[in-house]
């Protein structure tokens, strides 16, 4: 796969989403063409479908660090996540990004936009993966940046040990457990 998409031998960043205005793919996609000029071997894998992607594709078809990849079917993913090496989601606004814990739960590091209600609780900046303002292009080149910086492998590890806490039998665990001593009060 990775040679198909003839990939540079930089850092691997994924952004798996709707490639609509509210998912800050615009924006991530700006602040890549400075990143690229500081770190030229880097990748960026965009996957999903959306009023923009024809758009983004046309104005960053020369941009040879950028793979459009539109729409991939579900059961596919998993092999964009074990080709990346960061997952990053510049959204403007999201409740509860689901593309994150599947990311962490693939032992990657992630960025994390701060406008996703997910962020504050899953990445823990240096430890797995780093929070950024897709608003503010001095803070995804900053994130992007530190990624170059880090121990990535010890970050998937660490992601993966946060997300978990996150499983559903887990978390059904801690509701009863809730429950049982609201109960017993």
């Amino acid at each position: 796969l990775a040679s198909s998409l003839n990939l540079n031998t930089g850092i691997t960043f994924l952004f798996i989403g709707q490639m609509v205005e509210r998912k800050g793919i615009r924006q991530l996609l700006a602040a890549w063409t400075k990143h690229i000029e500081v770190n030229p071997n880097d990748n960026l894998i965009v996957i999903g479908a959306g009023v923009l992607k024809d758009s983004l594709n046309e104005q960053y078809a020369e941009t040879t660090s950028v793979h459009i990849l539109g729409g991939i079917p579900y059961n596919q993913l998993h092999k964009y996540y074990a080709l990346c090496d960061v997952f990053i989601m510049p959204t403007l606004e999201d409740n509860w990004c689901l593309v994150i814990p599947e990311a962490m739960a693939c032992h990657k590091p992630v960025a994390g936009s701060i406008y996703n209600g997910g962020t504050c609780e899953l990445v823990i900046d240096g430890k797995t993966g780093y929070q950024f303002d897709p608003l503010k292009e001095a803070s995804i080149l900053e994130t992007l940046r530190k990624f170059h910086n880090s121990d990535l492998i010890l970050m998937g590890e660490a992601a993966m040990k946060v997300e978990e806490n996150f499983w559903p039998d887990k978390a059904a665990k801690r509701i009863y457990e809730g429950i049982d001593k609201y109960c017993d009060k």
